[in-house]
């Protein structure tokens, strides 16, 4: 005849079934972190450079990665970065995004570019002057010694007037 089972056994049972079903728990736990960091880490991909990249082959590279693209409304101008080109992204190249996370850039208007004005007959200092005023630089300049033109006076300028440049000579 068996009789009731001592206390001193039933706790033991009972807390072997709390430690395996603390380990289960714990167990899930541990795998649940890990398989949702994995989740997290596959939907990130690494921000490329763009940098220089017409807008066209920067969409399709984006798309490519799954990122999609916002251009700036407003061009900048750059004497580095040609017309029409990005010269600014947002975020920046190598960072890490999440898949879906738009990439804002700023397009280049390419360097600065004001309409020559007419230099000829004028003294360099006058010419000076203006160009600085119109924020244009002077790229070169060359003296010629001729009984023909009066000195100090500028007789002949590149691009000619009325062309578009970032600076004369």
């Amino acid at each position: 005849m068996t009789g009731p089972m001592p206390l001193g056994t039933r706790v033991w049972r009972l807390g072997k079934r709390f430690v395996l079903v603390g380990a289960l728990i714990g167990t899930f736990l541990v795998f649940f972190g890990l398989s949702m960091r994995v989740a997290l880490q596959t939907r990130e991909v690494k921000v490329p450079s763009l940098l220089g990249r017409s807008v066209g082959d920067a969409t399709q590279t984006l798309d490519e990665l799954g990122l999609p693209m916002r251009v700036d409304d407003t061009r900048r101008v750059d004497d580095k970065v040609p017309n029409g080109r990005i010269m600014q992204q947002d975020p920046s190249p190598g960072v890490s995004a999440r898949r879906g996370r738009t990439v804002r850039v700023w397009v280049s208007s390419g360097p600065r570019t004001t309409t020559i004005p007419p230099l000829v007959g004028q003294t360099e200092r006058t010419a000076r002057i203006r160009l600085e005023q119109d924020g244009l630089e002077i790229a070169s300049t060359s003296e010629v010694r001729s009984p023909e033109y009066p000195a100090d006076v500028i007789v002949a300028q590149d691009p000619p007037p009325g062309s578009r440049a970032p600076k004369v000579a």
